[in-house]
């Protein structure tokens, strides 16, 4: 009876150690391949991944590249009632709006509904910004000459000193008067009053008539 027990008894033992090693096994081989799963799913996921970064990185490259192509730098001359009439240098990808910022803006007194601010900018390019109530002479701006030069209409109600000394003959102390002319007077009713001022005779009035608007 004894010997029956004892060959129970080791079978069941030889039983447990074989369980045991099966389990260790088990636990063996899924330590051993869950790590690689791991790393090919992240292997995996990973290259769509460094593809989309190189193709966006590609894209912005050639998008900068495009625009380097099709811009340039340009000058505009900005006019009448801003805050600081002048040239100054812009982008071919900007607009009117940005000019006149560059100018300190409109004054009060600008009459903006006369503007399209969202107009693009070209080279040598007069922006005028007239004046509430003023009508803008249809030959106000740039007008090409046979040599290839501008000439520039001066609006005598609104022109800056500055503006006035570019008129031939006219220096900065005939640029004050015809600033004090237009204060004491209310403006200009016509281009001829110029020649009401003294030192600008019928001659000179007659060689920078065509430079004149009101």
């Amino acid at each position: 009876m004894l010997d029956i027990f004892d060959l129970i008894k080791g079978k069941s033992t030889l039983v447990k150690q074989i369980g045991a090693a099966i389990l260790i096994i088990m636990i063996g081989a899924v330590y051993l391949l869950w790590p690689r799963h791991e790393q090919s799913e992240k292997g995996i996921q990973s290259i769509p991944s460094t593809q989309t970064s190189q193709s966006i990185l590609h894209s912005e490259s050639r998008e900068k590249s495009t625009s380097k192509q099709t811009s340039a730098v340009i000058m505009v001359d900005v006019k009448g009632a801003v805050n600081k009439p002048g040239v100054y240098q812009v982008d071919t990808s900007e607009r009117v709006q940005t000019a006149i910022l560059k100018a300190g803006g409109q004054r009060a007194e600008a009459d903006m509904n006369q503007v399209n601010l969202a107009q693009r900018l070209t080279d040598g390019q007069v922006l005028y910004v007239p004046v509430k109530g003023e009508q803008v002479p249809t030959n106000y701006g740039t007008e090409a000459l046979s040599s290839g030069q501008t000439k520039i209409a001066i609006n005598l109600n609104t022109a800056t000193k500055e503006e006035l000394q570019n008129l031939e003959g006219i220096g900065e102390k005939k640029a004050d008067q015809i600033l004090d002319y237009r204060q004491e007077h209310g403006g200009f009713k016509s281009i001829e009053e110029l020649k009401s001022i003294s030192g600008i005779g019928v001659k000179r009035f007659e060689a920078i008539k065509d430079q004149l608007a009101i």
